[in-house]
């Protein structure tokens, strides 16, 4: 058994499905067997995009055509007032002047009145977070209540941690239906923040370094946090454990979490660990499973020391039974038809290609030779 946390970042949308999910309202999940550690009663997860109301709507496409219109006279004016400056013309350059400020005050005041919120180009932000806090291969623990008993109380202790009581928690589960205990915690984020920001607090970006070694601090920042979140929940279920009155306890918390971890390849694995059914008498030691030099050489075979398989079995020290001799007389007989098959085969393929030479040679025969055109004749002439 060993202890893990998820964490994984949703919108609203998301958010909404997994709550559905975790709480098992939904009619496709039958038998459910899960405890409701937290719910927020009449609890709705608002979408992104703000409704607006028609007549709202109706301004702000007039809002927007008169911005365009304005836009176009700045462009428009902005490029005569380029030819009155190279033909040195005052009067005009003044008077263009003002009326560019003019429109540019104009399309200020019109920006300031925008009453939709802009959401083009923008992705969806991640409002939620989902933790999930489990302990692994803990199926045998499902039922025993001590257990489940351990899991709650280091979750209540892990919603008290610096950065999880920030959050807003909505919803909480604890399921007994899967094969590992696990609780499923949703809590929204502050107005404003990112999960990001949560994780990678106190980076400071340094403009002496490169994107890519700024990249690379943040990353080891937010790296840090993951594995405070991870040894902090470990560390509290421990202390649970011991308070428990589960048995064997010295046993139940040597567990930890593995760092480069390495393998021994396939085959010397399954040497040191054969299948229950096979014996194996003596082990060879791992040297001896790399092949030998000489193995990787080819050899050349010497046809001429292996055993003629059409040798007269006089010639052979075996003794034969009566059947035996019937069923090589058989099969010489089968080898014969094979044999004469494959001459009449190859004899038919022979007079067919005879028969297509013969046609070629006569095609050639009747074809009437054009003859060749003297083009240095032709340019003389001319």
């Amino acid at each position: 058994m060993n202890t893990n946390v998820q964490v994984k970042t949703h919108t609203n949308k998301s958010a909404s499905f997994r709550n559905v999910e975790n709480l098992r309202e939904s009619e496709q999940f039958k038998d459910a067997d899960i405890e409701v550690l937290l719910k927020t009663p009449d609890y709705k997860f608002q979408d992104d995009v703000i409704e607006i109301p028609r007549a709202d709507k109706k301004s702000e496409k007039q809002r927007q055509e008169e911005l365009r219109k304005v836009n176009n006279k700045i462009n428009t004016y902005s490029k005569r007032l380029e030819v009155f400056k190279s033909q040195n013309n005052t009067k005009k350059v003044s008077s263009l002047s003002k009326q560019i400020e003019d429109l540019k005050m104009q399309k200020e005041d019109l920006k300031a009145i925008k009453s939709i919120p802009e959401t083009r180009g923008k992705k969806r932000e991640k409002n939620y977070i989902e933790f999930i806090f489990a302990l692994t291969k803990s199926n045998q623990y499902i039922h025993n209540v001590d257990m489940q008993n351990v899991l709650k109380r280091a979750f209540e202790r892990m919603k008290k941690t610096k950065i999880i009581k920030q959050l807003e928690g909505i919803t909480g589960a604890m399921h007994l239906d899967q094969h590992s205990l696990h609780i499923h915690y949703i809590a929204k984020l502050p107005a404003g923040k990112t999960w990001d920001s949560f994780v990678t607090e106190g980076f400071k970006y340094n403009p002496e370094l490169t994107k890519k070694e700024n990249a690379k601090q943040k990353k080891k920042i937010s790296k840090k946090a993951y594995k405070t979140i991870q040894d902090t929940f470990q560390k509290f279920v421990k202390e649970e454990i011991l308070k428990s009155n589960l048995s064997e306890k010295a046993k139940l918390v040597h567990f930890f979490h593995e760092k480069g971890k390495k393998y021994l390849p396939l085959s010397k694995y399954k040497k040191l660990n054969p299948l229950k059914n096979e014996i194996v008498e003596d082990l060879e030691p791992l040297t001896a499973l790399k092949p030998s030099k000489d193995d990787l050489i080819s050899k050349d075979i010497d046809l001429s020391e292996k055993i003629n398989p059409r040798a007269n079995m006089s010639d052979l020290d075996i003794d034969f039974d009566i059947k035996d001799t019937e069923d090589l007389e058989k099969d010489d007989n089968l080898e014969k038809v094979i044999n004469q098959m494959q001459e009449s085969t190859t004899s038919a393929k022979t007079k067919l290609l005879d028969k297509l030479n013969e046609v070629d040679k006569k095609l050639n025969e009747d074809e009437p030779q054009t003859p060749a055109k003297n083009r240095s004749a032709r340019k003389k002439n001319r």
